[in-house]
């Protein structure tokens, strides 16, 4: 479950592949650099490929 600042929750699940939740930066329009969290999957593949199925979904307010 990630929780936004406006209290909005969200699941994310995943299968295939290992999933967590890295700090990270990114630069807006002005050039600033700002602090955000990213959602990383990682895993194992095979020469013929991967298989990873995921799904976002909105819950509710908590």
């Amino acid at each position: 479950m990630l929780k936004l600042p406006n209290g909005v929750l969200w699941a994310f699940k995943a299968r295939g592949a290992k999933l967590r939740v890295d700090d990270s930066l990114w630069v807006d329009s002005l050039g600033k650099v700002r602090r955000t969290r990213q959602l990383v999957l990682t895993g194992d593949t095979a020469e013929d490929g991967a298989q990873v199925r995921w799904s976002f979904k909105r819950g509710t307010r908590s």
